[in-house]
């Protein structure tokens, strides 16, 4: 049996890696009270495990000597069209928790950060319910269309693809359009914080760090997220009839970025520092 060729085997190693980042920041929020994190928070780091997870279903069939298994080619083909717009509706959704609650903020005499906003329940949900609207169409449109198999990648099998328009446009649509809402929700929080940073600078410098500082560090990671999935949609949407091996080793870095600026906090951190 042939051996998956070298870019495959990077490839696999960056995505278990981001798989590992991924894990390791989702822990202790979920195994410890005192590291709370938001809703939207747990839905942007678990699109982005799912994302990557379905990267790696075809591990074990990447060697061109191997049968194609039909039936898992077509499951990672309807997973890897719904988890792109899974993640960027989680992001969008973040950003508009983060305006909200930042906007609340300053229209009480609260200091701290502002609380989850009242329609967190369809924020958290909506990537949830579009993922699953968009697996089941892969799986209707490439599984009953012949003209929309799945098969594996060429020249090197990554990963399942099909070459339907209809199943790629779809995902590159609303990557498109998330990654735009999430944009326009940064844009607005970054004025909202510069227009109230100047109403109150000469009152408190302290305060004024203490109110912006993490709200510009969370602006500036979201906006490198959007910037990150806006470049891989558009490359995608240039690809959508072949293989282009820089753009597949890229796939991998959007989950390790998304580790590496939603999992970095010091309590995150800390957590295994305390329990190794």
């Amino acid at each position: 049996m042939a051996s998956p060729a070298g870019p495959v085997v990077a490839f696999d190693v960056l995505v278990f890696f981001a798989i590992l980042l991924l894990t390791l920041a989702l822990v202790p929020p979920l195994f410890s009270r005192y590291i709370v994190r938001r809703k939207t928070w747990h839905s942007i780091m678990l699109s982005t495990l799912v994302f990557a997870i379905a990267l790696v279903l075809w591990v074990g069939h990447q060697s061109s000597s191997l049968p194609p298994n039909g039936n898992l080619c077509l499951v990672q083909v309807a997973f890897i069209h719904a988890t792109p717009p899974l993640a960027s509706i989680a992001m969008a959704s973040y950003t508009a928790d983060i305006y909200i609650s930042i906007r609340h903020m300053f229209k009480s005499d609260d200091w701290e950060d502002g609380p989850e906003p009242g329609n967190i329940v369809l924020l958290v949900l909506l990537p949830w319910v579009t993922f699953f609207l968009v697996f089941l169409e892969a799986i209707l449109v490439v599984g009953l269309l012949p003209s929309a198999k799945a098969h594996p990648a060429e020249p090197l099998a990554f990963y399942c693809r099909t070459d339907n328009n209809v199943a790629i446009v779809v995902s590159v649509v609303i990557v498109l359009l998330s990654c735009v809402v999430a944009v326009v929700c940064q844009a607005a929080t970054g004025w909202m914080l510069y227009k109230n940073w100047i109403k109150v600078q000469r009152v408190s410098v302290t305060s004024t760090i203490r109110k912006y500082i993490h709200a510009f560090i969370r602006t500036l990671a979201f906006t490198v997220v959007a910037i990150l999935s806006v470049t891989l949609g558009f490359i995608a949407s240039l690809t959508i009839h072949k293989t282009v091996i820089a753009y597949t080793i890229l796939l991998p870095f959007l989950p390790i970025t998304s580790a590496l600026i939603f999992g970095t906090y010091k309590d995150i951190m800390s957590f295994y520092v305390i329990y190794k």
